[in-house]
């Protein structure tokens, strides 16, 4: 059973680097790109190869600065000179 969770996790690792590499070989074409059209199109697949990718997690403190970018301290700033 182990064995198969392991070949199942490194499968899936597998899987995650071809979409990076296919990510990668999108952005070529993308900076290779002699018009607009095209250019906008290989970064759409781009970020289709990236979005397949899972979302890493965040940190706590990752989490609790995200927190006050959005929210503030719910402070007054002080804005006494000294």
């Amino acid at each position: 059973m182990a064995q198969l969770d392991f070949r199942a996790h490194y499968g899936a690792v597998d899987q995650q680097d071809e979409y990076r590499r296919n990510a990668a070989e999108a952005q070529r074409q993308a900076d290779r790109a002699i018009n607009e059209p095209d250019r906008a199109a290989w970064l759409r697949l781009v970020e289709g190869w990236l979005s397949l990718l899972p979302k890493r997690r965040r940190s706590p403190q990752e989490s609790f600065e995200q927190q006050l970018s959005d929210e503030g301290t719910g402070q007054d700033e002080n804005n006494a000179s000294n």
